[in-house]
């Protein structure tokens, strides 16, 4: 026969699958001093603990007397479990040692606290060599949890030691079985998990939020902003608060994600792209300067437009590649400085320079050139070096090429 005691969650105890507890107002006393010895299992008890304990408002003339009773009556319940020709050692039984209580636990008995305490710790062994195998063992230990320790006693005082520490047990094969899931990318499995744990642990953030995490990766959009506006309205309406940093972080995290699978408006294009405040002429790359220089032609077919490309050449002659380089930094910086904000410039090798200068005039082409010289002369590591700068209109350039090609 074997003897089956269950303390997470609701109690209770049976033989071949029948409970043996009966409850009602007789039982109710001794009921709860057999699970305040079944918490304290094989360990020394005083009589004044146990009434200080259970019994604290009681009065009673004789306490240890009564104690004495009740426990009389427990050892009497507990001698009827077990068959005339079972060895009743192999069972619970109640002993006094030097005026001390025991409750003794024999090896026909299994109580579910001591089978979860043992899977977790060879899950724990396995972790770090086989995560797999250790997952296995921690989704049995997850599987004999069915609450808090004697959860039918929320408000006793002394479980309060005994509980905290199943339940860090309970949050910490939680949030292993969780690691391993996400190594596997198994966010249904994830899912079922935090939601089976919330029902014990309703308040911890932390199990709120991996299931919206994993909520999130299968693309459940509108499930995780339900359960962000339950989560919040559950704080504020049992705590008084109305988020957490915590919270207000990883709200942040879901609507990135959302605004990154969602369909995109113009407004949503705009706000994501990064723009910087233009100051002066844009300075690209030649295969960039050639997709806008397409587009401003195009324009140019269909409006007056007046659009000029210049070159600006570095003669031969010069070899110092120190020199040259001096020569690409400071030119840079004057043409980001002088020019316009719709103008764009490029490098198109080590000695020449492409510019398109949108919407000028032909007679304001010479004092661009002016103005170029006058700030090369300022600079006394370039200003001795010979250029040359041509301009000729967009729309030109492109007749010609029609010409040619005749």
């Amino acid at each position: 026969m074997k003897l089956t005691i269950k303390t997470l969650g609701v109690f209770d105890m049976k033989v071949n699958g029948s409970s043996l507890i009966k409850k009602g107002s007789r039982t109710y006393k001794i009921n709860k001093l057999l699970q305040y010895f079944i918490a304290f299992r094989d360990r020394k008890i005083l009589p004044e603990t146990i009434i200080e304990n259970l019994f604290p408002e009681d009065e009673y003339t004789d306490p240890k007397n009564t104690l004495s009773t009740q426990i009389y009556r427990l050892r009497s319940l507990l001698k009827s479990i077990v068959p005339e020709e079972e060895d009743r050692d192999n069972y619970l039984n109640i002993n006094s040692v030097n005026g001390n209580y025991i409750l003794e636990v024999g090896d026909r008995v299994e109580i579910d606290v001591d089978e979860f305490e043992s899977l977790i710790k060879k899950g724990d062994q396995k972790l770090a060599e086989n995560r797999e195998e250790a997952l296995e063992i921690y989704n049995k230990a997850l599987k004999i949890y069915e609450g808090m320790f004697l959860s039918e006693n929320a408000y006793e005082v002394w479980l309060t030691p005994v509980r905290n520490y199943y339940n860090r047990l309970y949050i910490k094969v939680i949030f292993q079985t969780i690691d391993i899931l996400k190594d596997k990318e198994n966010y249904d499995k994830i899912i079922r998990t935090c939601e089976k744990a919330l029902n014990y642990e309703p308040y911890d953030e932390d199990i709120h939020i991996c299931l919206m995490e994993g909520m999130l990766k299968q693309g459940q959009f509108t499930n995780v902003l339900n359960h962000y506006e339950y989560i919040v309205n559950l704080l504020k309406k049992e705590m008084g608060i109305s988020s957490s940093p915590k919270l207000d972080k990883f709200y942040k995290k879901i609507k990135s994600t959302i605004s990154e699978k969602k369909k995109m408006t113009i407004i949503d294009f705009w706000n994501k792209i990064e723009l910087e405040e233009p100051k002066g002429a844009m300075h690209c790359d030649f295969s960039d300067f050639k997709i806008i220089v397409d587009n401003q032609r195009r324009k140019g077919e269909r409006s007056s437009e007046d659009d000029y490309i210049c070159i600006i050449t570095l003669e031969e002659g010069v070899e110092d590649s120190s020199l040259n380089s001096t020569w690409r930094q400071e030119i840079t910086n004057i043409l980001s400085s002088s020019l316009r904000k719709g103008d764009v410039f490029t490098f198109w090798n080590d000695r020449q320079i492409l510019i398109l200068l949108h919407e000028v005039k032909q007679q304001a082409l010479m004092i661009i050139e002016k103005k170029f010289r006058d700030k090369i002369r300022l600079k006394p590591k370039i200003s001795r070096l010979k250029i040359n700068i041509d301009f000729k209109p967009l729309i030109e350039i492109e007749e010609e090429k029609k010409e040619a090609t005749k």
